[in-house]
């Protein structure tokens, strides 16, 4: 199947300034997909699956919500911009773990000092992203496919690793089974490149139960790494 390029329009996320953009060239396949491809049906899948899993945890989130508001309080969600599907921006939703404590000057603690126990916990449990059912509901998302990253770490990506965009991203995915954020993120670009190229049924299936066995266990479970960390970062 060929794939077209376009170029999306991308606003850094470390810039100060609101109009400062580049444009990035992304590739593009997933909309070229059959109607009989598993890679169409798949959304309208996640999207079933995921308002059927958010009517079933309802009281779930409610409890989690009072307790965040108790121990830390407002913001209950986390809000961050990430990048989708042919690298379009969208918002990324997470329960809140940290307050928002800072030092003498104004600026932010650690996470490690700013996070709660029960934010610990959410972490651990990964309950933290449930919220992210929202984002699957709005075609925003997948069950399974490579986690979305921060837009400034765009620049950082080579042309082949930007085929990770030609897909929805995941809540999890092949890279979360195999290591998670103990892995440099070049093997995790190799795990999300082989998961596109081999996109199944079973797969999903596979990865799903893996990672709730994943989840169950408290395996590969550890810091939040938002950053890119390569072997040999790029000057």
């Amino acid at each position: 199947m060929n794939q077209s390029v376009h170029f999306a329009k991308i606003e850094n996320q470390d810039e100060q300034h609101e109009n400062f953009f580049e444009f990035i060239p992304i590739q593009k396949g997933f909309k070229n997909c059959r109607r009989n491809d598993y890679a169409y049906w798949k959304k309208w899948i996640d999207k079933i699956l995921a308002f059927l899993l958010f009517i079933m945890i309802f009281p779930l989130l409610l409890i989690i919500s009072s307790i965040i508001l108790c121990s830390i309080g407002r913001p209950i969600i986390f809000r961050q911009k990430r990048i989708g599907i042919h690298g379009n921006i969208f918002t990324i939703y997470k329960f809140n773990k940290m307050k928002s404590n800072a030092n003498g000057e104004g600026l932010l603690l650690s996470e490690e000092r700013r996070i709660t126990r029960f934010g610990r916990f959410l972490r651990n449990s990964s309950f933290d992203e449930l919220p992210q059912l929202w984002n699957i509901m709005n075609g925003e998302m997948s069950f399974v496919g490579p986690r979305p990253i921060l837009i400034g770490d765009l620049v950082y990506l080579s042309e082949e690793q930007k085929k990770r965009f030609s897909v929805l991203p995941g809540l999890t995915g092949l890279a979360q089974i195999n290591g998670r954020n103990s892995l440099l993120w070049e093997d995790k670009f190799k795990f999300d490149l082989d998961y596109i190229q081999n996109i199944s049924f079973r797969r999903d299936l596979i990865i799903s139960l893996k990672t709730i066995l994943c989840v169950i266990q408290h395996k590969n479970v550890n810091h939040d790494i938002n950053r890119i960390r390569f072997a040999n970062p790029i000057e």
